[in-house]
């Protein structure tokens, strides 16, 4: 009988070990996947589709000149162009141009609505992408922050492409 006790003994230790040794993996994994962990719980990573609703929202809103588009904009990142009450565009900062330039919808968006949507989070950036295929099959990205609890549209495209969006190193 005593040696069925070390043996017990030995096994619960075993058992000891390895739940050690995966709480310190565990650990080990949070602290290098630490930023990417916080900017998922940061942004509520897992309702992506209410990312896809703010973003068809504002396209529909948007290409009909409604100026409650323009409550979906993060003001701190772009600014609703208005034209005799109706909204017409966005006054935003493009890569590569000096200075604030304006985004016209009428000759942005080529219909009112959105034929497929794709979310992916931009880890550096602490933000959403949101990936828009137009029915026309042009392609356009939208960033998407989580400004005082609500979604704001915080960049749009400058222009549309015929293919997806890929992930650049700096997303």
């Amino acid at each position: 009988m005593e040696v069925k006790r070390e043996r017990a003994g030995t096994r619960v230790r075993g058992d000891l070990i390895a739940l050690v040794v995966v709480l310190f993996a565990l650990v080990l994994a949070a602290g290098y996947y630490q930023e990417d962990l916080f900017s998922f719980w940061r942004l509520r990573g897992w309702d992506t589709g209410a990312v896809k609703q703010t973003t068809e929202r504002f396209v529909r809103e948007a290409y009909a000149g409604q100026s409650s588009a323009g409550d979906l904009l993060d003001p701190a990142w772009c600014q609703p162009v208005l034209e005799a009450g109706k909204l017409v565009g966005v006054r935003h900062q493009l890569p590569g141009v000096l200075g604030p330039a304006v985004t016209r919808f009428n000759a942005l968006f080529p219909a009112g609505e959105v034929k497929d949507c794709r979310v992916r989070i931009k880890n550096k950036a602490g933000v959403f992408a949101a990936d828009v295929q137009f029915p026309n099959g042009k392609w356009g990205q939208f960033d998407v922050a989580r400004v005082g609890g609500g979604l704001r549209i915080r960049s749009v495209p400058g222009a549309l492409s015929s293919t997806q969006p890929q992930p650049h190193p700096w997303d």
